[in-house]
């Protein structure tokens, strides 16, 4: 991604007009490599997907919580915000060399006698715990270890005291006999250097690919957690430790029903500037792996949260404490696109239009039962769809359970005639949900692989969630109908091609005409701009604005700095205010010459003429 590009606003590089395609990947443990297998997918196979994402036209590609989870499957029950998972530790990394090289085949000759579509998720985290120990010993002394370890963060030392604490305690901290140091920590500071070292590397790929990593950030955490241990003040705990009331939802609009996920909950109300302040340091800590950051269950910050009594398993909701945490969470990272994932409760005052005031995008999903996740027509540009999530159906299971009528009724016209093959099938989601206004659409690898197994059934725990694989090798896949789908919507342009970089058009219903009304057109791009080509048929002016140090709202308050800025007034004379829709087609012209053609940005702009 060219520098000038990553060092303007991000409104600029995912902004207005743009309608993008984004690969849900899920995990890097699904993915399967042929140049190596060692029983699950890990951070270098991520360089062979960027590739193929580029190839077919994707602009984003979103995984899983990252974090490191202990022996918990699950990526929702985090050690630590501020830890990485060693299970996707990239073994072939050049720094290993010829390093343990025994136990890298002791562990291919295991995979090899494995099945093919399941990882075991316990002995690949073992696994990669025994070689960290093993290359440890010969890079534990390494320079850029060394400066590593000078410059982390309090928050990453205390994980690294906790696993040490944990491993020679081997029960809950809450039973810990001592917190004395001792020699392991540097053990655990050294993983975190090599898998910092190396989700940065993949960052550093997609970047050069053009390509978004969207990575998700969990609420809550599990108990027995460095963050929990270390910042207990922040929970609703009891005097031994543990939990006085647990996570989950029951929320009225929750397309799974009522549901105890059984996470320590952060006291909210009671410490909401030093939660602020520690969400701020987690998402600092994400951010540098990233370009987009999915928030979850954020209705838990801005609507009502749920605490639920662990011995009972009766719950209350309580009111959150507003939108102000993520207007500075917003502000504390303007390079960094934030989704608000918000399913559970709709309301288009108390949830939709503030989001949208705060520049995030909500959250749709096909499957979801309202009409609101399932009519196309319905999505506005604010928002993000998926066909599928970590949580539903594989689409093609989905959709294959539905009947005619409630196919028509999510708005896919079949005429009478639902298609059985597979690949019909997803073309025909595809195509509607790509033709929708929303400004992202997700689909995930399993579903363009045909994989119809489930990657996780809420509320419930067994050896399946989460640890499906690709029975195929990533780079054998052959993409080439999501790609005419992805061309066909024009969902594959990226700024900054074509040159322009944001348009934002403002089309009210005008009642009290004068010749003050009008309406507008912003145009700002890193390249200059001649003039605006217009055919109308009402009054219309080109206006210059020396912008570059006045900050304007684009979904959002960012910053605009070192853009050629020009406005376009469409004002509404006294003489044409007859009844009517008018229509107008828009060029910018380029000072090297260039013509860009606004149809795309601008066609849904209609001035509606009320008397």
């Amino acid at each position: 991604m060219p520098e000038q590009l990553l060092q303007l606003p991000l409104w600029v590089r995912f902004g207005a007009s743009q309608k993008l395609a984004g690969l849900n990947a899920y995990s890097p443990l699904y993915l399967r490599n042929s140049n190596h297998d060692y029983g699950g997918g890990d951070f270098g196979d991520l360089f062979v997907l960027i590739e193929k994402a580029k190839e077919t036209g994707f602009s984003v590609i979103q995984l899983l919580p990252l974090y490191d989870t202990g022996d918990n499957t699950s990526p929702y029950m985090p050690v630590s915000f501020f830890a990485l998972n060693p299970i996707f530790l990239w073994i072939d990394d050049p720094i290993f060399n010829n390093l343990a090289n025994k136990l890298k085949e002791n562990q291919q000759h295991w995979t090899s006698q494995q099945t093919n579509s399941q990882i075991n998720y316990q002995q690949m985290y073992d696994f990669k715990t025994a070689f960290l120990q093993e290359v440890y010993l010969s890079l534990k002394n390494n320079s850029n270890f060394v400066k590593y370890k000078d410059n982390i963060t309090a928050e990453i030392k205390d994980y690294a005291k906790f696993c040490s604490l944990k491993q020679n305690q081997k029960t809950d901290w809450q039973k810990w006999e001592t917190n004395k140091v001792t020699q392991n920590e540097d053990f655990y500071l050294f993983g975190q250097w090599l898998l910092t070292k190396q989700l940065k590397q993949v960052k550093e790929y997609a970047d050069k690919h053009e390509i978004y990593l969207c990575l998700d950030k969990p609420l809550y955490l599990q108990l027995q957690s460095s963050d929990v241990w270390a910042n207990q003040e922040l929970f609703y705990l009891k005097k031994d430790g543990y939990s006085e009331f647990v996570s989950g939802c029951n929320n009225p609009s929750d397309p799974f029903g009522a549901q105890v996920w059984g996470h320590p909950v952060f006291q909210f109300t009671q410490k909401s500037i030093a939660i602020e302040r520690y969400f701020i340091k987690s998402i600092a800590y994400l951010s540098q792996f990233c370009h987009v950051i999915r928030l979850d269950h954020v209705l838990a910050l801005i609507w009502k949260y749920y605490l639920i009594d662990p011995n009972t398993q009766i719950g209350k909701h309580i009111k959150a404490t507003g939108y102000q945490i993520l207007q500075h969470i917003i502000d504390s990272f303007p390079n960094i696109h934030f989704i608000a994932e918000d399913s559970g409760f709709e309301s288009e005052q108390e949830i939709d239009l503030p989001l949208q005031n705060l520049g995030l995008l909500g959250v749709r999903c096909l499957q979801w039962a309202s009409q609101r996740n399932q009519n196309s027509n319905n999505y506005p540009y604010t928002t993000t769809i998926y066909a599928s999530t970590h949580d539903t159906k594989s689409l093609i299971n989905w959709y294959q359970t539905l009947d005619i009528d409630k196919l028509n009724f999510i708005a896919l016209d079949l005429k009478n005639n639902k298609p059985s093959n597979p690949q019909q099938i997803l073309n025909q989601v595809f195509s509607y949900l790509y033709q929708s206004s929303a400004q992202l659409v997700f689909i995930s690898l399993p579903d363009l692989l045909f994989d119809t197994r489930r990657i996780n059934i809420p509320g419930t725990t067994n050896n399946y969630n989460w640890q499906k694989r690709m029975i195929r090798n990533i780079e054998e896949i052959d993409f080439s109908d999501i790609n005419k789908l992805i061309n066909k919507f024009r969902r594959n342009q990226l700024v900054l091609s074509p040159k322009l970089t944001v348009s934002k058009v403002v089309h009210p219903q005008i009642k009290n005409l004068s010749s003050k009304d009008k309406l507008e057109l912003i145009v700002a791009s890193n390249y200059k701009i001649g003039e605006f080509i217009v055919n109308t048929n009402l009054q219309y002016e080109n206006g210059n604005s020396n912008w570059q140090e006045l900050i304007f709202d684009v979904n959002g308050y960012w910053e605009v700095r070192n853009l050629d800025i020009k406005l376009y007034y469409l004002k509404i004379s006294l003489t044409n205010c007859i009844k009517g829709n008018y229509e107008l087609s828009l060029c910018v012209k380029f000072n090297n010459g260039e013509l860009l053609n606004l149809y795309e940005y601008a066609k849904n702009l209609k001035i509606n003429i009320l008397q």
